[in-house]
């Protein structure tokens, strides 16, 4: 039976684990560049460790596999994967339907090869995982049985959940069962990297413009946490107690929401709360990143302030719509939070950050579906432990 304390567990063990990944792969690039300085620092690109670090906890957290791209491991599925992503962002902003690019030009022939990667990957890993599954069943059968309880703690994943629903002839029999499940993680994956990594992307780059948020973090995690070593095995109840970097992370996200423009179609006809009729087929749409840097709706819209979240009630889904609202509300609005709120202590408490060339080269890039730096974040990336009055 899924048990939501083991998936609780598995959750924030997948999150430890890659966070702690990253930040040695950071340290050692850092000490490298500067083997012989008294305080270690080099320019890193952070967004590249990122994409990296979110793919591999999704991948974690989805269906209980290491897809190892902090390793540069399974480079094809990579590949295929981003390519995927940048072709479905350029389609918004490309005339004429989409079977006509997906059939009629190399772009969308190389779309579908790489598709077909994605799907073979994805078709193994749910077949690897149904016949543990099915393996599970029968012990659990005997177990039953034979009087005996199933002993041991299983490691729980968002697949392992949708398994546990269907029947032994399913998973056995039914082709469409894989198909289906498949198409279930691999949309995790889609929803779970880009939208965490490009969070994680303008956190630092807006922390490393703004020194004095940057040390109220620090002093925080340093708190909450203790030593980085201390940090390394926070409990859920630590992290959740880090409030003012859990502002830090609504501040970022209003200035900077991951999907910065939305669209709904219309089902039915429909009335909206202010009492506008809308037709069945049309599309309604707003835009996050120009809401929350409205004067209208915020006081002070375009200054980083996460003072503005602490100690006040939490702001309307329907005016921070980072992570929309309603029934289409992110399933994924916990995960993300305790992953940032996690993820940027264990940074800060191992690192200072400050801009190159006062930040101006980290731009968004506008014409996709997500937020991403256009040219990457690269930082001025200092070991505290070396620096004077460091933690």
């Amino acid at each position: 039976m899924f048990k939501v304390t083991n998936f609780k567990n598995s959750m924030l063990e997948a999150v430890r684990s890659k966070c702690l990944k990253c930040l040695d792969l950071i340290r050692d690039q850092v000490k490298e560049s500067t083997a012989s300085a008294a305080a270690p620092t080099s320019v890193v690109d952070l967004q590249e460790y990122f994409f990296k670090m979110t793919l591999d906890t999704i991948g974690e957290i989805a269906f209980g596999q290491d897809l190892g791209a902090l390793s540069g491991k399974n480079l094809d599925f990579m590949e295929a994967f981003d390519y995927c992503q940048m072709y479905i962002s350029d389609l918004f902003f490309r005339p004429g339907p989409a079977w006509l690019w997906n059939y009629f030009t190399p772009a969308g022939w190389c779309f579908r090869a790489k598709t077909k990667v994605l799907q073979q990957y994805g078709s193994s890993l749910v077949k690897e995982m149904i016949a543990r599954e099915l393996e599970d069943k029968n012990e659990e059968s005997e177990d039953v049985d034979g009087g005996h309880e199933h002993g041991h703690e299983r490691k729980e994943t968002i697949l392992s959940y949708f398994l546990q629903k269907e029947s032994r002839e399913s998973l056995k029999h039914d082709p469409r069962t894989v198909k289906f499940l498949a198409d279930v993680i691999m949309n995790f994956q889609l929803a779970g990297r880009d939208t965490v990594a490009q969070a994680f992307s303008w956190a630092v780059h807006l922390l490393s413009l703004h020194p004095d948020i940057q040390e109220k973090a620090y002093q925080e995690a340093q708190a909450m946490l203790g030593s980085p070593t201390a940090a390394a095995s926070a409990t859920f109840d630590q992290i959740q107690r880090l409030e003012y970097l859990h502002a830090v992370v609504t501040e970022v996200l209003r200035l900077y929401p991951s999907v910065p423009k939305e669209g709904k179609w219309v089902f039915k006809d429909d009335v909206l709360p202010d009492g506008s009729h809308v037709a069945k087929g049309s599309w309604v749409l707003f835009v996050p990143y120009v809401m929350g840097r409205l004067d209208t709706l915020w006081v002070d819209a375009g200054a980083f302030k996460p003072e503005r979240h602490l100690n006040k009630p939490k702001p309307s889904n329907f005016i921070f719509t980072a992570f929309q609202g309603g029934p289409r509300i992110c399933l994924g609005v916990n995960l993300a939070y305790m992953q940032l709120q996690y993820g940027l202590a264990l940074l800060l408490l191992s690192f200072k950050l400050e801009p190159v060339n006062g930040g101006k080269e980290v731009l968004p890039l506008q014409h996709s579906t997500t937020l991403p730096s256009q040219k990457g974040v690269r930082l001025q990336v200092t070991l505290r432990h070396a620096t004077a009055g460091g933690g």
